[in-house]
Protein backbone atom coordinates (compact mmCIF):
# COMPACT_ATOMS: atom_id res chain seq x y z
CA UNK A 1 0.00 0.00 0.00
CA UNK A 2 3.15 2.30 0.72
CA UNK A 3 4.50 1.56 -2.69
CA UNK A 4 1.16 2.56 -4.45
CA UNK A 5 0.56 5.69 -2.36
CA UNK A 6 3.93 6.91 -3.46
CA UNK A 7 4.17 5.60 -6.79
CA UNK A 8 0.98 6.11 -8.02
CA UNK A 9 -1.68 8.23 -5.61
CA UNK A 10 0.50 11.09 -4.73
CA UNK A 11 1.85 11.27 -8.77
CA UNK A 12 1.08 14.37 -11.17
CA UNK A 13 -1.16 11.58 -12.67
CA UNK A 14 -3.67 12.39 -10.29
CA UNK A 15 -3.29 16.00 -9.12
CA UNK A 16 -7.17 16.54 -10.67
CA UNK A 17 -8.26 14.19 -8.39
CA UNK A 18 -6.30 15.29 -5.49
CA UNK A 19 -7.59 18.73 -5.88
CA UNK A 20 -11.73 17.28 -6.27
CA UNK A 21 -11.76 15.58 -3.34
CA UNK A 22 -9.37 17.45 -1.18
CA UNK A 23 -8.37 15.53 2.44
CA UNK A 24 -10.82 12.69 1.13
CA UNK A 25 -8.66 11.98 -1.49
CA UNK A 26 -6.64 9.04 0.21
CA UNK A 27 -10.21 7.78 1.27
CA UNK A 28 -11.79 8.11 -2.08
CA UNK A 29 -8.58 6.14 -4.13
CA UNK A 30 -8.63 3.64 -1.29
CA UNK A 31 -11.75 3.29 -2.66
CA UNK A 32 -11.33 2.63 -5.99
CA UNK A 33 -7.72 0.89 -6.44
CA UNK A 34 -6.51 -2.78 -5.16
CA UNK A 35 -3.35 -3.71 -5.50
CA UNK A 36 -2.30 -6.94 -6.94
CA UNK A 37 0.92 -8.37 -6.21
CA UNK A 38 1.48 -10.75 -9.51
CA UNK A 39 4.49 -11.59 -11.52
CA UNK A 40 4.42 -10.42 -15.13
CA UNK A 41 7.00 -12.93 -16.36
CA UNK A 42 4.57 -15.31 -16.21
CA UNK A 43 1.32 -15.87 -18.17
CA UNK A 44 -1.97 -13.51 -16.71
CA UNK A 45 0.94 -12.35 -14.73
CA UNK A 46 1.19 -14.60 -12.30
CA UNK A 47 -2.39 -14.25 -10.88
CA UNK A 48 -5.08 -17.29 -9.62
CA UNK A 49 -7.54 -17.94 -12.52
CA UNK A 50 -10.27 -17.07 -10.01
CA UNK A 51 -8.96 -13.67 -9.50
CA UNK A 52 -7.70 -13.00 -12.96
CA UNK A 53 -11.45 -13.44 -13.84
CA UNK A 54 -12.94 -11.29 -11.59
CA UNK A 55 -10.66 -8.72 -12.43
CA UNK A 56 -11.14 -8.92 -15.69
CA UNK A 57 -14.75 -8.92 -14.83
CA UNK A 58 -14.51 -5.28 -12.58
CA UNK A 59 -11.41 -3.53 -13.68
CA UNK A 60 -11.96 -0.80 -16.24
CA UNK A 61 -8.53 1.21 -15.59
CA UNK A 62 -4.58 -0.45 -15.76
CA UNK A 63 -1.63 1.54 -14.53
CA UNK A 64 1.34 -0.54 -15.35
CA UNK A 65 4.68 0.96 -13.46
CA UNK A 66 6.69 -2.30 -13.69
CA UNK A 67 9.89 -2.62 -15.18
CA UNK A 68 13.58 -3.01 -14.38
CA UNK A 69 15.72 -0.02 -14.18
CA UNK A 70 18.81 -1.69 -13.75
CA UNK A 71 20.51 -0.61 -16.81
CA UNK A 72 23.90 -3.43 -17.33
CA UNK A 73 21.02 -6.33 -16.73
CA UNK A 74 21.72 -9.48 -18.91
CA UNK A 75 20.08 -8.81 -21.92
CA UNK A 76 17.34 -11.87 -22.43
CA UNK A 77 15.95 -10.68 -18.87
CA UNK A 78 15.45 -6.80 -19.46
CA UNK A 79 13.74 -7.55 -22.57
CA UNK A 80 11.47 -10.45 -20.89
CA UNK A 81 10.90 -7.66 -18.55
CA UNK A 82 10.58 -4.71 -20.33
CA UNK A 83 8.91 -5.94 -23.55
CA UNK A 84 7.88 -8.97 -23.33
CA UNK A 85 6.21 -8.27 -19.94
CA UNK A 86 3.89 -4.98 -20.75
CA UNK A 87 2.51 -7.20 -23.97
CA UNK A 88 1.66 -10.43 -21.59
CA UNK A 89 -0.13 -7.19 -19.41
CA UNK A 90 -1.94 -6.20 -22.57
CA UNK A 91 -2.70 -9.45 -23.56
CA UNK A 92 -4.32 -10.02 -20.17
CA UNK A 93 -6.07 -6.94 -20.61
CA UNK A 94 -7.87 -7.81 -23.64
CA UNK A 95 -9.89 -10.32 -21.86
CA UNK A 96 -11.35 -6.99 -19.54
CA UNK A 97 -14.62 -6.10 -20.74
CA UNK A 98 -14.85 -2.53 -18.84
CA UNK A 99 -11.48 -1.60 -19.71
CA UNK A 100 -11.31 2.26 -20.24
CA UNK A 101 -7.78 2.82 -19.99
CA UNK A 102 -4.51 1.33 -19.96
CA UNK A 103 -1.46 3.46 -18.61
CA UNK A 104 2.00 2.38 -19.26
CA UNK A 105 3.97 4.42 -17.30
CA UNK A 106 7.74 4.85 -18.25
CA UNK A 107 10.83 5.43 -15.94
CA UNK A 108 12.90 7.45 -18.76
CA UNK A 109 13.30 11.35 -17.72
CA UNK A 110 13.77 14.03 -19.84
CA UNK A 111 16.95 16.09 -20.37
CA UNK A 112 17.05 18.92 -18.39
Amino acid sequence: MKRLKNEVEDTELFRYLQEIHGKNYHSFVLSKQVPVVGNFREAYIGIAPELAKEIAEEVDVIVNSAANTTFDERYDVALDINTVGPFRIMSFAQRFRRLKLFLQVSTGQNAK
